[in-house]
């Protein structure tokens, strides 16, 4: 359990108003977009409304991303799988049937069955099969029938089986599962790659043995089938999928795709004033962003991240003033700035993930700005509600490169939903802001269109996703407010009208 004076600590000492303040700031300004910010982001279909961008130096026009992933996946796909040829299994088996086949012989002769039915269980050779092998060192035994195919004959030609396997070579996959007609075999320094049905897989290793034993058991099955499963038991693959080296040829087959299409020369025009924004000339403007951020180096970087610091300090700062000066109780208490503080970088947080959204469609629209306007008019009031909106409106414009129009439609569309919610009387009340944010956004949709020539398309196109945000905004305000409550242990001034309503539950 916390003292009662170190929660009085937390809640009210300078020091953790200072931590939050900097925790805010560092956060926020890490989120800020690398390289030049460009006026503001540019979408597909948008007329470029500035002056002529030219290049300060030459640079490479990048792909666009899905389609450089695109490129590697598919490259990497056509990589053939690396499996590794052990020169060494051969003698190896060998040694192994022949100290088992004297093991076996000497048991036989002694017939000890039961003494060594765990080893037989072992290496999966049936009681039955063992059987049949007993029989076969009998013929052997025998004066009479000295002539007849026997057990030492079986051990003799497991060798010649086995020398004929390992010399084509015994696949450790089978051929159904390789997608791939041929594959790469590593043989030492050299490197073959050939049809896979050059090699033995299991099952036509299988076969050869069954046939091999036909032509030498005349036809005998149950000799047959007990020699094919005695022999199957000591057969290993000598050519060995090596995961590792397959994963590493794909790695340098990726790494041979070309980053690029192209290059901008030095004092090229990007993009010229008053011109639409193709996919194209897209790809140029943000290949320099990446330009400018590889080129202006480590002092550069520095310099550019201080800016973004002081951006994020000089638009928290009007809130963090008001808050001193009017909302004093607020400032007070830590709990409170580190739940504003939240909010504000939760937003930024969606705006940072929503700009890494590479799609041709109006995705801005999905950061609902409106839920921080409604959850902090809730929770304290409708001013601070409305400069709160300013604050994060200002801040995920920053997020967007200074998208100017993104943040004015956002502090309309906050403001009113702020507004709509300020007398609140139960819960439900809060979808009626629904049709405020509609409004807001499709009034700056249609403003902000004519102005920069949007075809009709794009202006319906750009209120389908400003219907969603509506749509969404009120019902992901009604969830947090609830776990916001319980999180912090806030008691609004929605729950005190509730608790006063004695229809109520």
């Amino acid at each position: 359990m916390i003292s009662e004076e170190t929660y009085n600590f937390f809640t009210s000492s300078k020091r953790i108003k200072v931590v939050i303040a900097i925790a805010t700031v560092v956060l926020i300004s890490l989120m800020f977009p690398k390289g030049e910010a460009l006026e503001s982001e540019v979408n597909v279909g948008s007329i470029w409304i500035q002056d002529d961008l030219i290049a300060s130096n030459p640079f490479e026009i990048l792909k666009d991303k899905s389609v450089y992933e695109a490129e590697k996946k598919q490259v990497t796909q056509r990589v053939l799988p690396v499996f590794v040829k052990n020169n060494d299994l051969f003698n190896k088996t060998v040694d192994s049937i022949k100290y088992f086949n004297k093991f076996l012989a000497n048991s036989i002769d002694e017939d000890i069955l039961n003494g060594i039915k765990p080893r037989l269980s072992k290496l999966g050779i049936k009681e039955e099969d063992y059987l049949i092998l007993k029989n076969l060192r009998k013929v052997d035994k025998s004066l009479t029938l000295r002539n007849n195919k026997g057990l030492n004959y079986l051990f003799n030609l497991s060798v010649e089986i086995y020398d004929k396997i390992y010399q084509r070579g015994l696949l450790d996959i089978e051929y159904r599962k390789i997608n791939f007609d041929s594959i790469s075999v590593r043989d030492g320094k050299f490197e073959i790659i050939t049809n896979k049905t050059k090699y033995f897989d299991y099952y036509s290793a299988k076969n050869f043995v069954m046939l091999y034993l036909k032509n030498s058991f005349s036809n005998n099955i149950q000799v047959i089938n007990a020699a094919s499963n005695y022999l199957m038991r000591f057969l290993f693959p000598n050519i060995t999928y090596n995961e590792r080296m397959t994963n590493y040829a794909k790695e340098i087959a990726a790494d041979k795709v070309s980053r690029n299409i192209g290059i901008v020369n030095e004092n090229e025009r990007i993009v010229g004033k008053h011109e639409r924004i193709t996919s194209d000339i897209k790809l140029k403007i943000d290949s320099y962003r990446v330009a400018k951020a590889d080129e202006i180096g480590v002092w550069g970087a520095t310099t550019q991240f201080v800016g973004k610091l002081l951006h994020v300090v000089i638009v928290l700062t009007l809130f963090v003033v008001y808050l001193m000066l009017f909302r004093k109780k607020i400032f007070a208490d830590n709990k409170k700035l580190l739940l504003i503080a939240a909010i504000i970088v939760f937003l930024s947080f969606i705006t940072f993930i929503v700009r890494q959204l590479n799609v041709n469609a109006p995705v801005e629209y999905l950061i609902f700005i409106p839920v921080a306007s409604m959850l902090l008019t809730i929770i304290f009031d409708s001013r601070v509600g409305f400069y709160g909106t300013v604050v994060v409106s200002l801040i995920a414009g920053g997020l967007r490169g200074n998208d100017y129009i993104f943040s004015v439609m956002n502090i309309v569309a906050g403001g009113l939903a702020a507004y709509t919610v300020r007398d609140i009387k139960n819960r439900a009340q809060i979808y009626r802001s629904f049709y405020f944010i509609l409004l807001a956004y499709i009034a700056g949709i249609i403003g902000f269109g004519f102005e920069k020539f949007d075809s009709y398309s794009t202006i319906l196109w750009n209120s389908v996703f400003a219907l969603s945000n509506a749509i969404i905004s009120p019902a992901l305000t009604f969830g947090l407010i609830i776990f916001i409550e319980r999180t912090f242990k806030i008691t609004t001034e929605l729950t005190y009208l509730e608790l006063t309503d004695f229809n109520s539950p």
